[in-house]
């Protein structure tokens, strides 16, 4: 917070009114409600907003409410509460239920909170850029942005990259094999040259069909000429590389925009989006509840600007909401950094050294800010620089060697004009060159060496100041190059392989035809300065309603669970109990032996009939010695090892925990499907638990998603259809005719 900022923020008068009467604590008083999942597992209701409600109703107020400004007359003839918010959830309306925010404390099976995590509802859209840097340049010590699409950088994640055909390695010889003739597989291996092994590998895998017979395995030649005519594809795995992708985040603590890397993306459906644009220009398309990083901390779009949607789907929100922090400004452009570190006694050099600009650079932009240093400061300054050194004066004699003396204490960097080494033996040289390019042009006929060119023409050292400094002020060593030649040359690292063109007699005409191909950079070539960057902030120009449309997100490493999209720091929306700087607690879920089920036949995600018991005892033993590498992974800790590596030999039923924040609409969502006797048993119980939490608190709305949600029915258009003729389905497809016999089922037909 800027000092001249606080004064006036201090002036402005906040009228606090007292309650129209007298009002109730939706949790009668307690801190926290809990129930107990399973044997160590937990789910505890922390806070609620609203927290206190008018003597007589329910936090179901807070919708009821939103929900009358938000429509104004449109529901005058709506007169009681319970009829208003049945009457919004019938017609999924969203934003009212959004009005009410429900903390929760956590603790459940690793298995458990991978499933949770996927349906997190803070959401980002599909074009959302994520602001990656490229390793190679920062191992340059510079930043170059590699901006890469939330929906492709999921893609990859999933799916790998798009399929390269991949050509058949050995001849496949189909001149011998007779499509319509029956080979055994020996017989087959001796005339298309494949091993015997190679061919039962194919035909196990399905990519030959063959047929048993006398205890033998045939394969009929056209089989093989299928095969052999057959197209395929490799697709590469990406998940290793982006994983070790630098993606930018801030530094809560310094400001800074450094680094994290991805631990996992995921699609999270289709979801209602705002795009919010700010002044410097920055835009990103989000869900309300989507947690961004503003001047007032943590906060999600929602909460920060007080967004309401109206009819029209018009969109209205505070002026005064906090401004956003975005990507960064580059260090030492920024007024908080620089403000930071003159109150923390820094001089100039030092805020020049750390940013790896001149002298000069950060003078300009103390001046641009307003933050010139003071003369008590630099008497500050000065009196430290000069502390605990002593001088002897004497009267010189005035003679030729008084004024040598005089001379070289006022020439070079002694001198009071002295400008701090901006003009270095680099920059000299830049200078000879700008004053001797008009000769070296004037010889080369003003045109470019090695295409012709007389546009943009540079001066080009031959051989390289880098490589050769005593040739620097050589003019034999200058050539004539146009912009575009003498760019190419520094960025494809050629100016060795141009050198040795050179040297070898070959015409610089003939260059590029011959040396078509980058090299790589050479070690002995110098870095640029390190580029740092600080957030800074920027307000809403405008937010507009975009709709519906496919949504993602994605969690990332620690310590700073933040990342940089679409230049907003944007949150994860959940924070879990870190193993990388805490021990895990000896905590593991243990189902009974009646609990271990047997995988479903029709449902690929789980399980529904008991196993045998011999099986589930099996299986109980195996989780016992799982769970015996606890012991192990404490010893590893006491010996010293990193707790962020002995964290990952534990197994996935070791429990973690975390807080949650989520608005009653998204929970609704969350439950529908978790709840669902399609989920799996153990996530069903924890999700059962929150609705018990939460029902005594909407009891109306609690109502309203049992009626018209939880225990609602979808039909598709040919269902409909099929009810309203009394005829199947119009569709041959296995999948969609089973769900249409079971929803019949529901519905008694």
């Amino acid at each position: 917070m800027i000092p001249s900022m606080q004064t006036d923020f201090d002036a402005i008068p906040i009228d606090r009114k007292p309650p129209d009467g007298e009002m109730y604590d939706v949790m009668g008083g307690s801190s926290r409600w809990e129930v107990k999942v399973h044997e160590h597992g937990l789910v505890a209701l922390i806070d609620v907003m609203p927290r206190l409600v008018p003597a007589g109703k329910t936090a179901d107020f807070a919708i009821v409410q939103a929900a009358r400004v938000s429509y104004g007359q449109g529901t005058k003839q709506i007169n009681e509460d319970r009829g208003l918010i049945r009457y919004l959830a019938r017609h999924r309306h969203s934003t009212p239920f959004e009005m009410i925010e429900f903390k929760f404390h956590h603790v459940m099976p690793i298995f458990v909170a991978r499933q949770w995590i996927r349906h997190r509802t803070a959401c980002l859209a599909g074009d959302t850029v994520l602001s990656f840097d490229l390793p190679g340049a920062e191992r340059r010590g510079r930043r170059q942005h590699y901006g890469m699409a939330i929906e492709r950088f999921h893609r990859l994640w999933e799916k790998g990259a798009e399929p390269i055909p991949a050509a058949k390695r050995k001849p496949v010889h189909t001149d011998r094999v007779g499509p319509h003739e029956r080979y055994s597989i020996s017989e087959l291996s001796r005339l298309v040259g494949r091993r015997e092994e190679t061919l039962r590998n194919m035909v196990r895998a399905g990519s030959l069909i063959g047929e048993r017979s006398d205890g033998r395995v045939y394969v009929w030649g056209s089989q093989w000429h299928r095969w052999a005519k057959a197209q395929f594809s490799i697709r590469v795995p990406m998940q290793d590389r982006l994983r070790r992708m630098k993606l930018r985040m801030c530094n809560e603590h310094t400001g800074a925009i450094e680094h994290t890397t991805v631990t996992d993306v995921w699609s999270t459906g289709v979801k209602p989006l705002f795009s919010v644009t700010l002044e410097n220009g920055c835009k990103l398309k989000m869900t309300a509840d989507h947690r961004c990083l503003t001047e007032s901390g943590w906060m999600t779009l929602g909460a920060a600007t007080n967004l309401r949607l109206g009819a029209g789907n018009g969109v209205t929100w505070d002026a005064a909401a906090p401004a956003f922090a975005v990507n960064g400004e580059l260090v030492h452009r920024s007024a908080e950094w620089l403000r930071q570190h003159k109150s923390a006694g820094w001089d100039v050099r030092r805020m020049a050294l750390a940013c790896g600009v001149s002298y000069h650079t950060i003078r300009k932009n103390l001046h641009r800010h307003g933050l010139q240093f003071t003369p008590a400061e630099r008497a500050v300054l000065s009196g430290a620089a000069q502390r605990g050194q002593r001088r002897t004066f004497h009267r010189a004699a005035f003679g030729p060697d008084w004024l040598e003396k005089v001379r070289s204490a006022r020439s070079g960097p002694n001198s009071n004009f002295w400008k701090g080494g901006v003009s270095s033996d680099r920059a000299d040289i830049g200078r000879w060159t700008t004053q001797v390019a008009a000769r070296v042009h004037r010889d080369n006929g003003y045109a470019c060496v090695s295409c012709g060119s007389k546009a943009d023409l540079e001066a080009h050292h031959v051989d390289p100041v880098w490589h050769n400094p005593s040739r620097a002020r050589d003019i034999s060593n200058l050539t004539s190059l146009c912009g575009h030649c003498h760019g190419e040359i520094h960025r494809q690292n050629l100016e060795l392989t141009f050198l040795k063109h050179l040297n070898s007699g070959h015409s610089a005409s003939e260059f590029w035809q011959l040396n078509p191909a980058a090299q790589p950079r050479p070690q002995g070539r110098r870095s640029g300065a390190p580029t740092k960057l600080m957030r800074h902030w920027s307000r809403i120009a405008r937010i507009d309603f975009a709709g519906e449309e496919m949504t993602y997100d994605l969690s990332v490493a620690g310590p700073f669970h933040n990342f940089v999209a679409n230049g907003f720091i944007v949150h994860n929306s959940v924070n879990e109990y870190s193993a990388r700087y805490s021990v895990v607690r000896d905590r593991f879920y243990h189902p009974s032996i009646e609990n271990v089920r047997k995988q479903s036949a029709a449902n690929r995600q789980g399980g529904d009939e008991p196993m045998d018991e011999l099986t589930a005892k099996e299986f109980s033993d195996y989780l016992d010695k799982v769970e015996a590498s606890y012991a192990d992974y404490q010893k590893l800790i006491d010996k010293g090892v990193a707790r962020e590596l002995a964290r990952i030999g534990l197994p996935v039923n070791v429990y973690t925990e975390w807080y949650w924040k989520i608005d009653l609409h998204n929970l609704f969502h969350f439950l529908s499907l978790r709840m669902d006797a399609h989920a799996q048993q153990e996530i069903r119980d924890f999700a059962n638990a929150m609705f018990a939490l939460v029902r005594p608190i909407v009891p109306v709305a609690a109502e309203a998603f049992l009626d018209y949600n939880f225990g609602s029915m979808h039909l598709t258009r040919l269902e409909v259809e099929a009810i309203r003729n009394g005829q199947p389905l119009g569709t041959e497809n296995k999948r969609e005719n089973a769900e249409w016999e079971t929803k019949k089922q529901r519905l008694g037909l």
